[in-house]
């Protein structure tokens, strides 16, 4: 009896303390049509280093080379939840050209955690 009357408490305090401190994922899915993997402890998005604050995620990628090249700038709003790409393109005789901005509606999930499997 006096048992259960010290371990109704705990499990209270148990259920309470963990409440106010939410658990934040490391990583973050947004689906704009393609995934992109953000991940706030690296500072990347799909293993791309990125500028991440808690309003925008930016950050490019450079396809590989061919007769011309450029540079893929991504932005995601985070409070509306928009992608921007924009493409710049540097040609062979030194101009470069840029095309309009392209967006998309993304979708956020966060990425499934890595569950460490027991092994006999």
């Amino acid at each position: 009896m006096n048992r259960s009357i010290k371990f109704v408490p705990f499990c209270v305090l148990a259920t309470i303390l963990p409440a106010p401190c939410p658990a934040r994922a490391n990583r973050i899915i947004f689906q704009c049509g393609t995934s992109f993997a953000v991940d706030l402890k690296t500072n990347t998005v799909n293993n791309q280093p990125a500028t991440i604050n808690a309003t925008a995620i930016d950050w490019h990628s450079t396809p590989g080379p061919a007769d011309d090249t450029g540079v893929i700038y991504y932005h995601i709003d985070r409070t509306t939840g928009i992608l921007t790409e924009n493409f710049t393109y540097h040609l062979p005789n030194g101009s470069t050209q840029s095309d309009d901005p392209t967006t998309y509606r993304c979708t956020v999930g966060s990425a499934r955690p890595k569950i460490s499997r027991f092994r006999r």
